[in-house]
Formats: C-alpha cells, structure tokens, sequence
C-alpha cells in the first residue's frame, strides 16, 4: 500500500520520498487484499490533488 502510494507521487510530482509504512490483517483473503490495493490508489489521487493545490499556490 505505501509502494502504491509513493511510486504514483514520486512519478507525478518529480520528487523523491523516503517512506516506509505497512500493516497486517490476521487471515486476509483475496479481495480484501484487492480493496486495500484500490484504497491505495484512491487515496493517492487525493493526495496528488491536494499536493498540487499546495504547489500551485506558493508559486
């Protein structure tokens, strides 16, 4: 989920991000693995938008 989160930032905003982070869930199953992995990606588009924002008005 963080390799998700860093790679889409990393990529758009032509930075580099030192980041490590994880979690564990007793008896996950294969869906909910596939959710976590669309959370992720959700949660960085919103965070992209919010990183632009930021970006754009202190320039």
């Amino acid at each position: 989920m963080t390799r998700i989160l860093i790679e889409k930032i990393c990529g758009k905003m032509e930075i580099v991000i030192v980041c490590i982070g994880g979690f564990h869930l007793d008896g996950i199953v294969k869906e909910q693995i596939k959710e976590v992995i669309e959370v992720a990606e959700q949660m960085s588009e919103e965070i992209l938008q919010e990183l632009e924002k930021s970006f754009c008005n202190t320039i």
